[in-house]
């Protein structure tokens, strides 16, 4: 199913239904300006073409977890090696996100630890184990997140909305202890099969009641920040790339501007702050690669002589997103 064959009203509705997973049909209708039938008729064909899975976003920082990106790439002849090095990355529940990329770079990381000393002991451990197949690796710290989903699945920017997830705030004091049954909870919410409060009701062995009070208690304190989906964007035509972008001596409102940028860009998908080798991460989906190139080359007219590298990194295959372990 190419992109330009769902009609604009279904992907209006496609997109709520990304940055909202609880959103009504008669409030995909209302917002759409439809009738109720054609967004209940366009909710089953998302789901008879599995265009979305559920992807609740869980914000680990309020519990005082660290998160760290890891950049990592092969040498040469160890390419062959890459499912060797993906088998042994995903046993670590710690590693939330293990994507392959093209470029020059194999892998791309996300790590969820406890302590900088757990952070040290895991990169120890890979060092160990598979240090004699690594070339490069560089490590980048997020500062801030956002997510604004597939927005050129829509031309009204008022539609657009964005997920923040709260890393630079202070953990809670005092922090937060989460019990098994709120770890379960967590861990189903981000799995793709949690769809319902009654289902997870049925896997987890408590009242339906339980899960919506442990919910919206969760909800309140930060630390599910977001119901959303997740889009299946190569089934739509859509290339996606990592983008990491540097920047040199850039004022204040110059940052803020970058971030209004991205947030109204119709392909730029995600937007990270970070501490490391580059400014930015960006996640982006295209269409084309004339798509890709317009927004080097846009970045490159709005921001000028301050900005001193973007590299996009190609998406090529997913080899384990898990928001909680």
């Amino acid at each position: 199913m190419q992109i330009d064959k769902i009609s604009e009203t279904e992907r209006q509705i496609l997109y709520l239904m990304l940055m909202n997973g609880r959103v009504s049909v008669a409030e995909l209708a209302k917002t759409v300006g439809c009738p109720a039938h054609v967004a209940q008729h366009a909710i089953k064909k998302f789901r008879d073409n599995r265009l979305l899975s559920r992807r609740v976003a869980v914000n680990p920082y309020n519990l005082g977890y660290i998160g760290c990106h890891f950049l990592i790439g092969l040498s040469g002849e160890e390419h062959s090696k890459r499912e060797e090095v993906a088998e042994f990355l995903a046993r670590y529940p710690q590693i939330t996100a293990i994507l392959e990329i093209g470029g020059e770079y194999d892998f791309f990381l996300s790590m969820i630890t406890r302590s900088r000393g757990e952070l040290a002991r895991i990169n120890q451990e890979i060092s160990e184990k598979m240090g004699h197949l690594l070339i490069k690796r560089h490590i980048g710290l997020p500062v801030r997140h956002a997510v604004f989903g597939a927005k050129l699945l829509t031309s009204r920017t008022d539609l657009y909305t964005e997920c923040i997830y709260d890393i630079s705030g202070e953990p809670m004091s005092p922090p937060l202890i989460l019990d098994d049954v709120d770890h379960q909870l967590l861990r189903a919410l981000t799995s793709a099969e949690a769809e319902s409060s009654a289902s997870l009701a049925r896997s987890l062995g408590v009242p339906a009641s339980t899960i919506d009070y442990r919910m919206k208690r969760l909800e309140s304190q930060g630390i599910i920040c977001g119901d959303m989906r997740e889009l299946n964007g190569n089934l739509l035509g859509l290339t996606h790339y990592l983008m990491l972008v540097v920047f040199k001596g850039m004022p204040e409102e110059q940052h803020a501007k970058f971030y209004n940028f991205s947030k109204f860009h119709q392909n730029i998908t995600h937007f990270t702050v970070e501490v490391g080798p580059w400014d930015y991460m960006l996640g982006v989906a295209v269409r084309s690669t004339n798509d890709l190139a317009n927004l080097l080359r846009q970045i490159r007219e709005v921001f000028g002589a301050n900005v001193s590298s973007i590299t996009p990194i190609p998406l090529l295959n997913t080899r384990k997103v898990k928001d909680w372990g």
